[in-house]
């Protein structure tokens, strides 16, 4: 029987670091859902605004997540092609 290596695309560091990061990640995707929900359902002012807030911080999350994911990548041509 042929042994199959694992190639994986980010440091070891990293690579615990993305695995501890999921869930929390996963969660804040359900709350960004809900959030852009509420966004076209609330009409008080203050309410819209702190969604929109909330709404852009998540985003700035997520961005920082996968930068640093990409960054500390081994492979960068095999990360950024099973992470269009």
């Amino acid at each position: 029987m042929e042994r199959q290596e694992t190639v994986h695309d980010e440091t070891p560091e990293a690579e615990g670091l993305a695995r501890r990061l999921d869930k929390p990640m996963g969660i804040l995707g359900l709350v960004f859902v809900l959030v852009v929900l509420g966004q076209s359902l609330a009409e008080e002012p203050w309410l819209v605004t702190a969604l929109t807030v909330f709404g852009w911080v998540a985003w700035v999350v997520f961005v920082a997540e996968f930068v640093y994911r990409a960054g500390s990548a081994q492979d960068k041509r095999r990360f950024w092609a099973r992470n269009w």
